[in-house]
């Protein structure tokens, strides 16, 4: 690595593609390889983290098969706007070695500002059930007073976060994107969307459909086998916004669980900072967010139609709405007895 010290990008990439040629009897099964703006990566942890640290905002790494199985026992984290292509979902399987994430995306400030597009899509990333995995793709804007809404996450298939706050896909801070046709199986919650505790009812407009919101759409969340999942879409914390359409849930072999498999954050825990606020405020007491509490705020409004529920349990909770503007329609729910619906 000391020989990449003084050296441009071009020479930089020449170096390593002279390096692997070199190098090709001894390291063959492990390289990071460019070309332009175009990297190849194999699947070890190691070459594709030297690839995410060596390529620049918009180019694209892309990670071969290898043998179809690899296990990380660190988080790949990413802090500039890539596109990550695995080589399909059903090639690679990449398992997380007793990790809270597997890919992190933590965009920098430039990265914030130039609205740099982050793209992953692939792969079957595998939580391994650990026990305190919070997210296997996490994504943190890390209090940005942006809106980062250049995220896409699709075509890849996310495995076993059954943790008690395990989450497939887990976005925070004011990160808005696209989450399309993945596959969640054994989830117990499917997706996460939290803002930064920040936001202001005056702040975002009550128009739906907008590029204020999260899109989840066209994914299939897959109970087989998963008795004691909730496997739950959850949203709150002040994010502005999350559109939940033309998924389609299979409940095959789930057992009936109170825990509703979209649940809208409404406002909870709150407390003085300052002003008018004493003690701790709850329901029903007179503090507001706009009087300086510390609070949780709700998500700001929701979307939710077209989505399919097949051979849903009986005594089953659908809908969990505690606070926001809510738009809800054409869902279509195949029941084995009476549900209730909020």
């Amino acid at each position: 690595m000391i020989l990449e010290m003084g050296l441009g990008k071009t020479m930089k990439k020449f170096f390593y593609i002279i390096s692997f040629i070199l190098l090709l009897p001894v390291i063959s099964w492990s390289a990071c390889v460019a070309d332009g703006s175009d990297w190849t990566s194999t699947p070890d942890y190691t070459s594709v983290n030297t690839c995410v640290g060596n390529a620049d905002p918009n180019d694209t790494i892309t990670v071969t098969a290898g043998d179809g199985t690899e296990t990380w026992n660190s988080t790949l984290t990413i802090t500039r706007g890539l596109v990550l292509t695995g080589p399909g979902a059903g090639n690679l399987t990449i398992t997380g070695s007793s990790l809270t994430k597997i890919i992190e995306y933590v965009p920098d400030a430039t990265a914030q500002s130039n609205q740099e597009v982050f793209e992953i899509s692939g792969f079957s990333l595998d939580a391994s059930n650990y026990a305190t995995s919070l997210g296997i793709v996490r994504v943190d804007a890390g209090n940005s007073t942006l809106m980062v809404n250049c995220v896409k996450i699709h075509d890849n298939i996310f495995l076993n976060a059954a943790g008690p706050n395990g989450r497939g896909i887990i976005f925070e801070d004011n990160i808005t994107g696209v989450i399309y046709n993945n596959t969640f199986t054994n989830c117990q919650y499917i997706i996460g969307i939290y803002g930064a505790n920040s936001g202001s009812w005056g702040e975002v407009t009550r128009e739906y459909a907008t590029n204020t919101s999260t899109y989840f759409e066209d994914n299939t969340i897959d109970f087989t086998g998963s008795s004691s999942r909730e496997g739950r879409v959850t949203n709150g914390q002040g994010a502005p916004g999350l559109v939940v359409r033309y998924n389609t849930y299979d409940y095959s072999g789930h057992g009936a669980s109170a825990a509703p498999p979209w649940d809208v954050h409404g406002l909870q825990s709150m407390s003085k900072v300052s002003g008018s606020c004493s003690g701790s405020c709850g329901e029903g007491d007179t503090c507001y967010p706009d009087e300086d509490c510390a609070t949780e705020w709700s998500v700001i409004k929701s979307e939710f139609y077209g989505n399919i529920f097949t051979n849903s349990p009986a005594t089953y909770q659908w809908i969990g709405h505690r606070g926001s503007w809510l738009m809800m329609f054409n869902n279509r729910i195949d029941v084995q007895a009476d549900v209730e619906y909020c």
